[in-house]
């Protein structure tokens, strides 16, 4: 295998495997240190700053434990939307900054590693056919 297929093979697997990190990270700081509440997606928006819309971004009101009301757009868009208008969702969110949370209160499983694996599993292949 030349040495530009192997950069190109460890970039496939870094870049995944740094951000399934970072979301693992994410959603075990909000395990530990988030509260739990019950929300509703309100609406769906488009990021301003992209001259095409190419992810939905849940808008999602929910009750804190202050009893203050809050509406935040949630981080995490795509297309088409995961969620809809109406859905009720479960989250954790930030009590330091009610604005910070996740949708998605189960912690983080095996399941949620299935695309690197399956990137591994072709890489791997791919590796084997070229040997």
């Amino acid at each position: 295998m030349s040495k530009g297929y192997a950069g190109f093979f460890v970039l496939i697997l870094v870049i995944p495997a740094a951000i399934l990190y970072y979301i693992y990270q994410r959603k075990q700081w909000f395990q530990r240190n988030g509260f739990f509440a019950s929300g509703i997606i309100v609406r769906l928006v488009t990021d301003e700053n992209d001259d095409e819309p190419v992810a939905l971004y849940p808008v999602v009101r929910f009750l804190t434990s202050q009893r203050g009301w809050i509406e935040a757009r949630y981080d995490a868009g795509q297309y088409p939307a995961a969620y809809h208008v109406g859905q009720t969702v479960e989250l954790l969110y930030d009590p330091a900054d009610p604005k910070k949370f996740i949708i998605g209160a189960e912690p983080f499983g095996i399941a949620d590693w299935w695309p690197y694996a399956v990137i591994l599993a072709v890489i791997a292949y791919g590796m084997y056919m070229n040997i």
